[in-house]
């Protein structure tokens, strides 16, 4: 399929992401949409003094799977007044978090070189608990990274959740659902779980209709097998979250 015929997109992610990508595909002459179906909070307050005992623990590990937890978890620290031990080690899923932890003063970081769940649970410090290195926090939203909870557990570790943000669903616009509605299927770019979920069972039942018979392009094989289970006529999986990415993917 050359680039001219492709069909218009439905970009479901993160609003500047979600600008970001409609450029790019713009600039190939794709048509494309922006409705994110989600928005991300950084909780607010003092919320991190309930876990300062567990945060002094000697030899803890953090887990940050994104660039929103590290936001979240700092602005914590600073509005309760509250530091980091320096022997505390941070996880970054992916370059791009190890970056963000770094901008925020940490020094001890390790980082899975790719982008998702699965990647972190390859890093070899995460394959046996030992004694000395036990306890594990996530810094997540709730009900993210389930994969690494349940893995972490399995291999023996003690894991906590910390949640510093949450995802809120949201509405798609009037205008867009009268575009939509015009369309015999609609294709979409899904992140996130949480995305897809909200574009397949709280947007209007005829949007979600459209959708599971046009082309989905997620970022990773479990998004894909999900996609599959909701009943997707049709998925490809891009080589990693970045836009470039994904745009690679909807241009092959």
């Amino acid at each position: 399929m050359s680039v001219g015929e492709i069909a218009a997109f439905v970009i479901t992610r993160p609003l500047k992401k979600g600008l970001e990508l409609q450029a790019l595909l713009q600039k190939l002459g794709i048509q494309s949409f922006v409705a994110p179906a989600f928005e991300v909070r950084l909780r607010e307050g003092k919320f991190l003094t309930q876990d300062e005992s567990l945060l002094e623990k000697h030899g803890l590990r953090l887990i940050f799977p994104s660039i929103n937890a590290v936001a979240g978890f700092f602005q914590g620290l600073k509005v309760a007044d509250m530091v980091l031990p320096s022997s505390t080690e941070c996880i970054a899923v992916g370059p791009a978090t190890a970056q963000a932890l770094s901008v925020a003063g940490v020094k001890h970081i390790t980082c899975s070189q790719g982008t998702n769940s699965e990647a972190l649970l390859e890093l070899p410090g995460l394959q046996t608990a030992e004694v000395c290195a036990q306890d594990i926090v996530i810094i997540s939203a709730p009900g993210g990274r389930s994969l690494i909870e349940s893995t972490l557990k399995r291999r023996g570790f003690t894991v906590h959740n910390i949640h510093v943000y949450q995802r809120y669903p949201l509405p798609l616009p009037n205008e867009m659902f009268a575009v939509l509605c015009q369309q015999t299927s609609i294709n979409c770019v899904f992140t996130s779980s949480m995305a897809m979920q909200v574009a397949l069972k709280e947007w209007p039942q005829a949007i979600s209709e459209k959708i599971l018979k046009g082309h989905a392009v997620v970022i990773s094989r479990r998004l894909e097998a999900q996609a599959i289970q909701f009943g997707m006529a049709s998925v490809s999986v891009s080589s990693g979250p970045q836009n470039e990415s994904i745009l690679a993917t909807i241009a092959q």
